[in-house]
């Protein structure tokens, strides 16, 4: 597992506008999760009551794959538990195996964020910490040359970037942590028409009719698998771990792309195709936005929790014109490809659509050579694999895009020769 990124902290309080006065420096500090107030009122309570020592779940495994352990803190000091009218409420707390945490609640928002002191972490913990969340403060902490922030219509501002730190690309107006693969983890499950079990990722086959819904009105149906983009059962990436209210987990990597509803969010409208829906990448999901769950049916539920997690296997599965439901949650076919590079902040929510397009032509070729020459194709000849790779140029999609112009060029001109000679023998 890769080790927790070491980046700039701002501790610059949102509320006062100052630096909050901690015995830390910022450069020893890194972030560990932005989870919601309620969390932190919970700790208030049991500080109020007396109660200093709690045991708790952490996503650290140092002996079991994909485990939890459990672990002792000590709320140490406390500000703002307990007060009616506190703005911010903060903790200091120690762990058993003697790593010091920084809690930060901002009570407008509702939205805590906690940070962990690297120089207090143990040697046998630095490199199996593998949670953090993505939050604008952590965009922002990536940006080595801020833009002017934009003023949007509603009066808000967006801050953009110029230029990142090294280790990151600019995507728009924030920086990203590149990444190769784009796709959901092997334990990832969908429904399979004909199969009782939901199938993970990692027993889907080509050809295999996955319970999909339409985003404009939630209609659901059953759609073929005609492409894996990726198809790697071996190796672990860091994937973001969207949480919803009921409890589903939907885990993509952070360049896939999830359907976040912006307006008209009620199962009804949803019905009458006035749900306003718009694509956003899985990293830009953000606590309080609401996704699609369609488990059994069609609903609405608002994001609770957002982490990145370690977890093994890459798997992409394309179906045509409907959005897959993973794990009871409604995303994307679509993630980063051959655009998004160079497409303008503007033209992100668009990518999924202008990729549905292009995949025509693989599309296509699925249909006229079916389900097992098409595996043969994407993988035996490793086109998916190229084609999803910026460093080959994406010559797989070229290829298949060859392969399906030639036959068609061909037709073309034999017609027009023939059209021609008909022509003439009429004239």
């Amino acid at each position: 597992m890769a080790a927790q990124e070491q980046r700039a902290v701002n501790l610059t309080s949102p509320v006062t506008g100052r630096r909050r006065l901690i015995s830390t420096t910022e450069d020893k500090l890194l972030f560990y999760a932005t989870f919601n107030l309620s969390i932190v009122l919970d700790g208030c309570n049991l500080v109020m009551a007396g109660v200093r020592d709690v045991l708790m779940k952490i996503p650290v495994t140092l002996h079991l794959n994909n485990a939890e352990s459990l672990i002792s803190i000590k709320f140490i000091e406390t500000s703002g538990c307990g007060k009616q009218d506190a703005k911010e409420i903060t903790g200091f707390i120690k762990a058993d195996h003697g790593a010091e945490y920084y809690v930060f609640c901002v009570v407008a928002n509702s939205t805590c964020t906690a940070y962990y002191d690297n120089s207090t972490l143990p040697e046998q913990y630095q490199t199996a910490y593998r949670r953090s969340l993505l939050t604008t403060a952590d965009f922002l902490d990536r940006c080595l040359v801020h833009a002017e922030p934009l003023v949007l219509e509603n009066g808000g501002e967006q801050h953009c970037c110029q230029e990142c730190h090294a280790g990151y690309v600019l995507e728009g107006c924030e920086c990203h942590v590149p990444h190769g693969m784009h796709c959901f983890p092997a334990d990832a499950t969908v429904r399979v028409l004909g199969r009782a079990d939901a199938v993970r990722m990692d027993e889907l086959q080509y050809g295999d009719l996955v319970r999909s819904v339409d985003r404009s009105t939630g209609a659901v149906s059953y759609k073929a698998v005609y492409l894996f983009g990726h198809r790697e059962a071996a190796g672990a990436l860091r994937y973001v771990h969207i949480g919803t209210a009921s409890g589903r987990t939907l885990s993509a990597t952070p360049g896939h792309f999830v359907p976040v509803c912006v307006e008209g969010c009620t199962a009804e409208q949803l019905a009458q195709g006035a749900a306003v829906m718009r694509n956003r990448r899985a990293g830009d999901v953000r606590v309080g936005d609401v996704v699609l769950t369609a488990d059994p049916s069609p609903t609405f539920e608002a994001v609770e929790s957002v982490e990145v997690l370690t977890s093994h296997g890459a798997f992409n599965p394309y179906v045509r014109g409907a959005d897959l439901i993973v794990d009871g949650v409604v995303a994307s076919p679509h993630s980063d490809w051959i655009l998004d590079s160079v497409a303008p902040t503007w033209m992100v929510p668009y990518l999924p659509y202008i990729y549905e397009v292009l995949l025509a032509p693989v599309y296509g070729l699925y249909c006229i050579v079916g389900p097992a020459t098409a595996e043969w194709l994407a993988h035996g000849l490793a086109l998916a694999e190229s084609g999803a790779s910026p460093a080959s140029g994406h010559a797989g999609y070229w290829a298949v895009l060859a392969g399906m112009a030639a036959p068609l060029g061909l037709t073309a001109l034999l017609l027009g020769r023939n059209t021609e000679a008909l022509l003439k023998r009429r004239a």
